[in-house]
């Protein structure tokens, strides 16, 4: 730490150079511009000025600003001043802030700020949502009976029935069926009567063999039955008689016995060896048994 001179100062210039820059004089400053090159003295004349602040000692102005409007806020010195936005409707042209008043609405949403509103949504009616926005509301369909005219959505009322079939939405019902035999004419649907049977197959709906629990009535054929873990098979006292149009390979014949004997045993067997089963199947169509 430089020492105070007790008597006299070694001056030089602006200040001494024993006690060095503790003790100054305002004379004989190297001045550049507004600062003191010796000493650094600032003096209130020939600044450097940027805008509102002088480079080189700092001082500032109230004058010749550098804004940005926006924020109101001066960028060289940090003077603030109230924003001023340069508005287009709703949205500034400048920073992009919107403000809450003069949007331009197109149903629920500005088109300026993207802003939503709670009003004049655009509604799918028939999916209960707004197309713009998204909001949602209970669906309104306009219903011509059981379908909707406008999305083709059904329900399940009003339907306008031919016999079993509602002509609008093509909705099936068991009841007031048109048949022809076993079949119903107008849904397809079939009932296990009324066969028109060509030996062991009808003629209508395709169905094998008419069974009586395990006996075929027609033929006389038996099918498979489990009791316990093995399979026994069960025959009948009739003729399978086959004409010319209804000629049927054995592999056939033994595909529906076995769909019939897994039908039959499902619903009180909780295990089935279904291989034992088809073997045994097998084995008594191929002798010849059930002819």
């Amino acid at each position: 730490m430089a020492s105070e001179c007790l008597f006299f100062h070694n001056w030089n210039g602006c200040y001494c150079t024993d006690c060095y820059k503790t003790q100054v004089r305002n004379v004989k400053h190297v001045w550049v511009g507004c600062s003191c090159a010796r000493c650094g003295v600032k003096r209130d004349e020939q600044h450097d000025w940027n805008g509102c602040m002088c480079s080189r000692c700092g001082m500032k102005r109230d004058e010749r600003h550098k804004w940005d409007l926006c924020k109101g806020k001066c960028s060289i010195c940090g003077a603030t001043q109230p924003p001023q936005h340069e508005w287009d409707g709703c949205k500034c042209t400048r920073c992009g802030r919107s403000r809450n008043e003069q949007h331009e609405w197109d149903g629920c949403k500005c088109v300026r700020c993207g802003k939503y509103r709670n009003e004049q949504h655009k509604l799918d009616g028939c999916k209960g949502k707004c197309i713009i926005c998204g909001t949602k509301q209970p669906p309104q369909h306009e219903w011509d009976g059981c379908k909707c005219t406008r999305c083709g959505e059904k329900r399940n009322e009003q339907h306008d029935w031919n016999g079993c079939r509602c002509t609008r939405c093509g909705k099936e019902r068991d009841e007031q069926h048109e048949w022809n035999g076993c079949k119903c004419v107008r849904c397809g649907w079939i009932r296990n009567e009324q066969h028109d049977w060509d030996g062991c197959k009808c003629t209508r709906c395709g169905r094998m063999h008419d069974w009586d629990g395990n006996i075929c009535t027609r033929c006389g054929m038996g099918i498979p039955v489990v009791r316990g873990a093995n399979a026994v098979n069960v025959s009948g006292s009739g003729q399978h008689s086959k004409s010319k149009q209804s000629q049927q390979s054995d592999v056939d014949i033994f595909a529906e016995a076995r769909k019939e004997a897994e039908e039959i045993n499902r619903r009180t067997l909780d295990n089935i060896d279904m291989g034992s089963v088809l073997d045994d199947t097998l084995n008594y169509i191929q002798s010849g048994r059930y002819r």
